[in-house]
């Protein structure tokens, strides 16, 4: 019976620690309640319920309609609408409430999360111990595997269902109303999660440290960074692993006689190395199971327990094992489906990542898309090619692209880094028949609000643009000619590009693509697109203008609001 509530909590006690005041942002209630927007206090096996109307145990559940039951203050006899911060916390815990395994994470500084995101709330005095102590069991094994047994699967991705899949692969939905029944063990310790939550701020400042544009790059310095975040990786595996057992003795699940806890000297650990992962290398060289665990999280599978390790800690880890062998209550915890998976990119391709983004910051300095004038700076579109002959003199530029990519020549590794980084600002370009479709429905819904702006009727409401009949489909990936400009535009076309490109035929970017940065307004863009129009037109073949052509004609209406908008900017 899900192990006997795991163990009853460790003694169906009536102990009365801090406790999570959880907030379902789907709000998916009962009908009283949700009406009501009461406080209701539950409690899971060994904990109790609250009593009294103060203790705080059992879960303090916030059940609460739309907009919290918050009424609007009045000033001036009209309702004052300025942003306050109802109910919020310092602190909160957070996790997806759709996973292949449970993931709570702790939010500070009031930090909001997505919408969709459950939401844990502590009493507003609680401590950050307080958070830590929830945290450490939340994240276990143990609670991952209760958690599991009593939430909805929801199958697996459609690539591990063509290839087959494993239990530890099953996407499940993790919802609050469950997490309301998790029991909690009469002993909590903030420890390991303070050390872990540690951790992973120093794992993510060896990252913000190479991803700062002040920081210079050299191997020296990336294969320093590079053996710290790999030491701060395997030492958050290693106290994961004790966070688990601990969470056993404490569940009861296991005595607490010290014979599979208690070890002072615990050494990193490597994906592979845990208790485990050792037990499934013997049964996978045995023949007794197959599984694509250590190839999908890139680990070696060891049927032998590293000589490396510390005396005490070998003498642990092979208790553990044999405990796991022999107990069929440990057998069905420490399995995959319920152990932390670490799954994220590598060093290498995280590296690489924050690399590129770093190019293709200096890929978008003022000095490469201005020229200066005796009016100021003039936009000026540039090729590829001129693009890589100004930045093979930034030294900056030379260093960070020997890094990223040491056997291209500069214009080979612009060509590939901004492949995927433009969208042509010519709309046959960009879409296909469908899309343009859209497009010229989008444009004639701009036409009708620009009319209804200047006869002054958007605001009374008159207008014929407020009718849904009116609103245009959204974009579909299928209606832009590369799948590239779909993921920058998304469904609403809405410009997230850094480059747009003035070509004449749909070909692939290459050394001479002319380019123009996005950032440009457009009065700049249309600027910008009459100089090409003076430049790289020829009197003989007239055709040659038509793309540059409609291109102006697309930035007409806009370089005319955009003209307006800035004299009601200048406007005292």
């Amino acid at each position: 019976m899900i192990l006997a509530s795991l163990a009853q909590a460790h003694g169906d006690g009536d102990s009365q620690a801090g406790h999570a005041e959880e907030c379902d942002p789907s709000g998916a209630q009962g009908a009283e309640d949700a009406g009501s927007g009461r406080l209701l206090r539950t409690g899971g096996p060994g904990r109790g319920r609250a009593r009294d109307g103060g203790a705080a145990c059992g879960v303090r559940v916030r059940l609460r309609p739309p907009h919290d039951g918050v009424h609007l203050p009045v000033v001036a006899g009209r309702p004052d609408l300025r942003h306050r911060d109802v109910g919020a916390r310092d602190r909160s815990i957070v996790f997806p409430w759709v996973a292949t395994h449970a993931h709570f994470s702790l939010l500070r500084d009031g930090a909001v999360p997505l919408n969709s995101a459950p939401e844990i709330r502590l009493e507003p005095d609680a401590t950050e111990d307080s958070h830590f102590e929830l945290l450490g069991v939340l994240n276990s094994s143990a609670v991952c595997f209760w958690l599991k047994q009593m939430s909805q699967s929801k199958g697996q991705p459609r690539a591990d269902q063509l290839r087959g899949g494993e239990v530890w692969e099953r996407i499940y939905e993790f919802t609050s109303t469950r997490l309301l029944d998790l029991p909690l063990p009469r002993t909590l310790s903030p420890e390991e999660a303070r050390l872990l939550d540690r951790l992973a701020a120093e794992a993510r400042s060896v990252l913000a440290e190479i991803a700062d544009p002040g920081t210079r790059l050299t191997a020296g310095f990336l294969a320093a960074s590079r053996n710290r975040w790999h030491h701060v990786r395997s030492r958050m595996i290693a106290v994961q692993e004790e966070l688990d057992w601990n969470t056993y003795v404490r569940y009861g699940l296991v005595a607490d006689d010290g014979e599979l806890t208690s070890v002072a000297d615990v050494p990193d650990l490597t994906l592979g190395e845990r208790s485990f992962e050792i037990v499934l290398a013997r049964r996978v060289a045995a023949g007794a199971t197959e599984t694509t665990w250590f190839d999908r999280h890139d680990s070696l599978p060891m049927t032998e327990i590293p000589d490396h390790w510390p005396s005490d800690y070998r003498n642990l880890v092979e208790r553990r094992v044999a405990a796991i062998e022999e107990n069929p209550l440990l057998a069905l915890l420490e399995r995959p489906e319920h152990k932390r998976r670490w799954a994220r990119e590598g060093w290498d391709a995280l590296v690489h990542g924050i690399l590129r983004d770093r190019l293709l910051g200096l890929c978008e300095a003022s000095r490469l898309w201005y020229e200066t004038s005796s009016r100021g700076g003039h936009p000026v579109a540039r090729s590829v090619g001129q693009v890589s002959e100004l930045l093979s003199q930034d030294e900056d530029f030379t260093q960070l692209a020997a890094l990223h990519s040491p056997t291209s020549t500069m214009t080979e590794l612009l060509v590939k880094l901004l492949a995927d980084e433009h969208v042509p600002q010519a709309g046959p370009l960009r879409y296909r028949a469908a899309g343009l479709a859209k497009r010229s429905r989008w444009e004639e819904l701009w036409k009708a609000q620009r009319r209804a702006d200047a006869q002054g009727l958007a605001d009374t409401g008159t207008s014929d643009t407020n009718s849904s009949d009116t609103v245009p489909p959204r974009y579909l990936l299928a209606d832009f000619l590369r799948p590239s400009y779909w993921r920058l535009r998304g469904k609403f076309d809405v410009p997230k590009e850094r480059f747009v490109s003035f070509p004449s035929a749909t070909g692939p970017l290459s050394s001479s693509t002319v380019l123009g940065w996005a950032g440009w307004s457009s009065r700049e863009r249309a600027s910008a697109v009459l100089d090409l129009l003076e430049t790289e037109t020829s009197t003989d073949r007239p055709e040659q203008a038509l793309p540059l052509l409609s291109v102006l004609a697309e930035l007409l209406p806009w370089t005319t609001e955009s003209e307006n908008e800035e004299d009601r900017t200048t406007d005292p």
